[in-house]
């Protein structure tokens, strides 16, 4: 019996001595992809580092730039260099980006609400009509897109999808106020 028991115990170290030597097989796997992982990621922060060092020179410029055509472009054009200027005013973080483009959503919507207005003015009751139905069945369409991108994209974790997030939020309205921009430029030259 007691042969029995030492040759059980003795079988039972080699199964948890190749068990543990697995593991930390497998465990010194994982902190080699980790470590590659941990160097790109690095890499990626050096270069991110280089490209604000070089935004930072040029925001003289960029501020001129800015400056020359606030006065030469439509307000429209302007709020995407506005959340530019907004986002790299605060480097870039997760956080201030999304606030940089969800402050911006009101504008787009001005701009619909402006093209609609001018639209109104050129327009017959037939038309007026039409286009009001289409605005309504936009805002039913943007709700739904919107609450589709919340409950997939919303949920996923990590920061970029909240910046994917915003950008599909402010995608979907400034892509309706640019429709209507256009439809106005064309219908207006009749």
């Amino acid at each position: 019996m007691k042969k029995f028991i030492l040759i059980f115990i003795i079988i039972f170290l080699s199964f948890c001595s190749i068990v543990s030597l697995v593991y930390a097989i497998k465990c010194n796997t994982q902190v080699k992809e980790l470590n590659a992982k941990i160097s790109k990621l690095n890499n990626t922060i050096s270069e991110i580092s280089s490209e604000n060092d070089i935004l930072s020179e040029d925001k003289d410029f960029a501020q001129k730039q800015y400056q020359d055509l606030k006065l030469t472009k439509k307000k429209a054009e302007l709020i995407d260099i506005e959340i530019q200027e907004c986002m790299k005013s605060c480097n870039y973080t997760t956080v201030c980006m999304n606030d940089c483009v969800y402050e911006a959503i009101p504008k787009w919507e001005k701009e619909i609400d402006k093209n609609i207005k001018l639209l109104e003015k050129i327009m017959d009751k037939e038309q007026s009509a039409l286009l009001f139905n289409s605005q309504k069945q936009w805002l039913l369409y943007k709700n739904a897109q919107q609450k589709l991108n919340s409950e997939t994209i919303g949920t996923m974790m990590g920061t970029m999808y909240t910046n994917i997030l915003a950008a599909d939020q402010i995608n979907l309205i400034k892509l309706r106020a640019k429709e209507l921009d256009e439809l106005y430029y064309i219908y207006s030259k009749k």
